[in-house]
C-alpha cells in the first residue's frame, strides 16, 4: 500500500519568491521544509523579514487598540506581544497605560477640619466673603491736628474735674460779719462753684475735641475743623474761668484789708487753675494746626448765601454782650479797673471769649467748605448752650458767653444774645443739612 502524497500548504510561504538550489546542491542556512514537488523554497533571510514584516503589523495593530477615544480608565488592558522586536533591556510597560479604579479614583475623602466662616458681627468682612473680595482698608493717618486734638482734650478734662483754688485762714467766727460784707468765704473751689454750667460747656468743646482727632485719623474733611472749632470753645470757656476764679481771690484780699487782727490768709492755686492755662493754650494750637487743613480744603462749595447769613448771625450773638444796658457805657467793656468792678483777668478773659466766637464762626462760614462748616459748629454750639442755659435758669448760676452785660446782672442775657443764637443754630442746621444733601448727591 502506497502512502498517499502529503500536501502541506504554508500560508506564509505559497506567495513567497522561488529560490533555486545551487548547482553543487548545498542549502546552508535553509528553514526545513517539507521535500515537495509543488513547494518552492525560501532562503533565510526573506523569512525573517517576512516573520518581521508580520510582527510589526500585529503590534501597530496592538497599539491602534491601545489609543483609542476610549477613556483609559474604562479600557481594557492591552499588552504588547512577548517576541515584539525590541531590545530586551527596555521596560515592558503596557502600551495603554496603568490602569485604576475609577471609583477608588474619584472617591471623596471627607474632612473633619472646615476653614472658619466670618463673623456675623462684622458686616464688612462678610459682606467681603460673600462677593469673594478683601474689604477696602481703612487710611489711618495721625497727624499733627489730631495729636493736637487728643492731648488737649486730656488735658481740658483735668482742668473741668481737678481741684482749682483753695483758700484756708486761721481767723475765727469773730470776723463772720466782716468776711460777709466782702464776700469771703474758705474752701475748696472746682469749676461748677465759678459758674454751674461751666463743666457742661467744657465738656461739650473736649467730645468736640475728640471727635474731630478721630475724624482726622480716618480722613474725615471736618475733622480738623471739628479740633480747630472745639479748641477755640475750649479757649473760650477756660479764659473766662481763668477770671472767674479771681473773684474768691479778690474778695479774700478785700477780707485781709478790712479785718483788724492777728491772722492768716492761705491762697492756694491748685492743679485744675493751672490745667485751665495749659488747655487753653492747647485750644489756641488746636485753632491754628487746623489752619492748615482748612486750606488745602478743595470740596464742592457749599450754599453761599446761607453760609453769609451764618457768618452775619455769629458776629451779632458775639457783640450782643458788649451791648451796655441800665446806663452804663460801651468803654466798660475794655476798660482796666473800671466802673464795673471786673477783675482784670476777667475782662481779659470775656474779650478772648467773645473773639474765639466771632473769629469762629467767620471763619467757618465763610470758608464754605465742610471743614470751615465743622469749625462753626464747635465753636458757635458751645456759646449758644451757654446762652441758652442761662437764659433758661438752669443751674444755680450759669454763666452766659462774656459773663454778662455792662451794666447787667450775671446769669442773665439780652434779647439780642438769644435771639442772635437760635439764628445761628438753625442756620448751622440748614447748612449741615445742605452740605449733606450736596456730598451724597456728588
Amino acid at each position: 500500500m502506497t502512502d498517499a502524497p502529503t500536501e502541506v500548504i504554508d500560508a506564509i510561504t505559497t506567495e513567497s519568491p522561488v529560490l533555486h538550489d545551487d548547482a553543487d546542491g548545498d542549502r546552508t542556512g535553509e528553514l526545513p521544509v517539507i521535500d515537495h514537488s509543488e513547494r518552492d523554497g525560501l532562503d533565510e533571510l526573506a523569512l525573517t523579514r517576512l516573520h518581521d514584516s508580520i510582527q510589526t503589523e500585529e503590534l501597530k495593530h496592538t497599539i491602534e487598540i491601545s489609543t483609542t477615544d476610549e477613556p483609559a480608565f474604562e479600557s481594557q488592558l492591552v499588552w504588547a506581544d512577548e517576541e515584539r522586536p525590541f531590545d530586551d533591556t527596555i521596560d515592558d510597560l503596557p502600551a495603554g497605560g496603568i490602569s485604576f479604579d475609577t471609583a477608588a479614583a474619584t472617591e471623596v475623602i471627607p474632612v473633619n477640619d472646615e476653614p472658619p466662616t466670618p463673623s456675623s458681627g462684622s458686616p464688612t468682612i462678610a459682606a467681603a466673603a460673600a462677593t469673594g473680595e478683601s474689604p477696602a482698608p481703612i487710611n489711618l493717618q495721625v497727624t499733627v491736628t489730631s495729636f493736637i486734638g487728643i492731648v488737649a482734650a486730656i488735658i481740658t478734662l483735668i482742668a473741668l474735674t481737678a481741684d482749682i483754688l483753695s483758700i484756708s485762714t486761721s481767723a475765727g467766727a469773730e470776723f463772720a460779719d466782716v468776711a460777709n460784707a466782702v464776700g469771703f468765704r474758705t474752701g475748696t473751689w472746682h469749676l461748677d462753684n465759678l459758674g454751674s454750667n461751666l463743666i457742661a460747656i467744657g465738656l461739650i468743646g473736649t467730645i468736640g475735641l475728640a471727635v474731630g482727632a478721630v475724624g482726622t485719623i480716618i480722613g474725615r474733611s471736618w475733622g480738623p475743623g471739628l479740633v480747630g472749632g472745639s479748641g477755640l470753645s475750649v479757649l473760650g470757656t477756660t479764659a473766662l474761668s481763668i477770671g472767674l476764679v479771681e473773684f474768691p481771690v479778690q474778695a479774700a484780699q478785700n477780707f485781709a484789708a478790712s479785718a483788724s487782727g492777728e491772722f492768716t490768709i492761705d491762697i492756694t492755686r491748685d492743679l485744675g487753675y493751672w490745667a485751665l492755662f495749659a488747655a487753653a493754650g492747647l485750644g489756641l494750637i488746636a485753632f491754628f494746626a487746623s489752619m492748615n487743613d482748612l486750606l488745602i480744603d478743595r470740596q464742592a462749595s457749599l450754599n453761599p448765601y446761607i453760609h453769609a447769613l451764618g457768618a452775619l448771625i455769629v458776629v451779632i450773638a458775639a457783640i450782643a454782650p458788649f451791648v451796655p444796658i441800665e446806663n452804663s457805657s460801651w468803654s466798660a467793656n475794655w476798660l482796666l479797673n473800671g466802673v464795673e468792678g471786673w477783675p482784670n483777668h476777667l475782662m481779659i478773659g470775656r474779650l478772648v471769649q467773645l473773639g474765639a466766637l466771632a473769629v469762629g464762626g467767620l471763619l467757618g462760614f465763610l470758608s464754605v467748605r465742610p471743614t470751615g462748616l465743622a469749625l462753626a459748629v464747635g465753636a458757635v454750639f458751645p456759646a449758644t448752650l451757654s446762652t441758652m442755659s442761662a437764659w433758661l435758669g438752669l443751674g444755680t448760676l450759669s454763666i452766659a458767653p462774656g459773663y454778662r452785660n455792662p451794666g447787667g446782672v450775671a446769669g442773665t442775657t439780652t434779647n439780642l444774645l438769644v435771639g442772635a443764637s437760635i439764628g445761628s443754630v438753625i442756620v448751622l442746621a440748614v447748612a449741615i443739612a445742605m452740605a449733606w444733601d450736596s456730598q451724597h448727591r456728588d
